[in-house]
């Protein structure tokens, strides 16, 4: 069977390889990062403590002993 309308794509060299996978798991460390602060931070607010939106909310230097407590 045949398709007269299919393009074909350049095979990526392994160097190309490389920085695609490597962008790739990035971003899922990124998708699991803001997931794990959503969680921390809706968990938070059942305690009545509400943190703003974004990870820099979630900074270790804003949770100091006497800051949010």
């Amino acid at each position: 069977m045949t398709r007269p309308n299919m393009r074909f794509v350049p095979i990526k060299n392994a160097e190309r390889q490389s920085v695609s996978a490597l962008h790739t798991v990035r971003q899922g460390f990124v998708k699991a990062r803001t997931a794990q602060a959503s969680q921390i931070r809706g968990l938070l607010s059942e305690f009545g403590l509400i943190d703003p939106h974004g990870i820099v909310g979630m900074l270790p230097s804003r949770w100091q002993l006497g800051c949010a407590w």
